[in-house]
């Protein structure tokens, strides 16, 4: 059976890397637009166990704005990824902020763990299960 603490922390140190990049496209897309980028999981369903799978769905955008991952973040986004991952906006009183959604399955069990970037740390969520695919 694959160890999910290690799965799940590789992911941790890979979204940690990769959160200063993702914050510095998102911050020039809101000068420029006036709010944060929402993006749809990159990838189909999430990569099983200890392999990582190719971001399959990077030309896809929200129905209420037509940028795509491609779009913002093409020429950054890595060929293959262990967890697939989405961003979720929001608008508060407190200011805005987004959250990167991350999805892995592990020995059969969804995986998915929120990581704030803004101003409301509730947004975060530790690892949690969401779903078991064992029949």
């Amino acid at each position: 059976m694959a160890n999910v603490a290690e799965i799940l922390g590789q992911i941790d140190a890979g979204i940690a890397s990769y959160t200063p990049i993702i914050t510095e496209l998102q911050n020039n897309y809101r000068s420029q637009n006036g709010h944060y980028w929402q993006g749809l999981f990159t990838h189909s369903s999430p990569p099983i166990d200890a392999n990582t799978g190719s971001p399959d769905l990077l030309d896809n955008s929200p129905t209420d704005q037509a940028i795509s991952w491609d779009d913002i973040a093409g020429g950054v986004m890595p060929a293959e990824m262990l967890s697939r991952i989405r961003i979720d906006t929001y608008s508060s009183p407190q200011g805005e902020g987004f959250v990167i959604v991350a999805e892995k399955i592990v020995n059969n069990t969804t995986y998915q763990k929120s990581y704030n970037v803004g101003p409301e740390d509730h947004r975060n969520s530790d690892w949690q299960e969401i779903s078991d695919t064992d029949p």
